[in-house]
């Protein structure tokens, strides 16, 4: 896989919206022409984000959404081949082995993770910094975590209800559906975390929300040196974030850099 373009039907909301155009790709297939239709797309710079995760528990996919589009950007697996990487290799055989190389992470990094124009909205948005960090070396300029939104318990189905704008405006067997066990996965389904990323963005875009949301703290790692950022990372999250990620991915180093 590594470009594919449908389109999905979001059945999140119980109001009509046109279907969202889905870009499907993995990282070596971003460029600036592929980000550019989704950040042309984003009323307000705001953008919607969501996550899936290997059973290790690296990161596997972001999802980027605005209200008619979404962009899905497939990771390699830190023991996977890299194809292009691969091809680097064979063309140097007998050269000093190269760093892997990643082609699309400086465009994400540049024109939207860091894009001071951009407000990254996401589910979960604290695990989602932190495997940027730890998994790919990437930072975020400013993100807010839709479930801090909450006054329930954030890993609470509530608190997931709450985030995108209360019970009257959503199909709830279809929330939670979408958001039950989605997080984990092989074989991440576009749609899915897609509609994710659509749902934050639409929450954020709420008559009744943006003040809510405009109360919250933004969560910005791109200007801290490694060591500073991941002391704050581990202050920041100490009891929340941190101790989830170490119960639910007991083999994972939250501590490496």
């Amino acid at each position: 896989m590594t470009h594919t373009i449908s389109s999905v039907q979001q059945n999140v909301y119980n109001s009509e919206n046109d279907p969202i155009v889905v870009e499907d790709v993995d990282e070596n297939a971003v460029s600036l022409p592929v980000l550019r239709r989704l950040i042309n797309s984003a009323q307000g710079g705001i953008v919607g984000v969501a996550a899936t995760y290997r059973p290790d528990c690296t990161l596997s996919c972001l999802a980027f959404a605005t209200h008619t589009r979404a962009l899905v950007v497939h990771f390699y697996a830190q023991k996977k081949p890299n194809p292009y990487q691969q091809q680097r290799k064979q063309k140097k055989k007998g050269q000093e082995q190269q760093p892997p190389v990643f082609r699309g992470r400086p465009f994400l990094r540049d024109h939207i993770l860091c894009n001071p124009g951009i407000q990254l909205y996401g589910y979960r948005m604290d695990r989602i910094t932190l495997a940027l960090f730890l998994d790919l070396s990437l930072r975020i300029n400013a993100a807010i975590d839709i479930l801090s939104v909450s006054n329930s318990d954030r890993r609470s189905f509530d608190a997931v209800m709450n985030a995108l704008g209360g019970e009257l405006l959503l199909q709830k067997q279809n929330v939670k559906t979408l958001y039950a066990h989605r997080e984990v996965d092989e074989t991440p389904a576009t749609k899915d975390v897609a509609i994710q990323a659509w749902a934050a963005c639409q929450a954020a875009t709420l008559a009744h929300m943006t003040s809510r949301y405009a109360a919250l703290s933004r969560i910005a790692t791109d200007t801290m040196p490694d060591v500073v950022c991941n002391l704050h990372l581990s202050q920041t999250y100490p009891r929340n974030l941190i101790h989830n990620v170490a119960s639910e991915c007991p083999g994972k180093d939250i501590s490496r850099r």
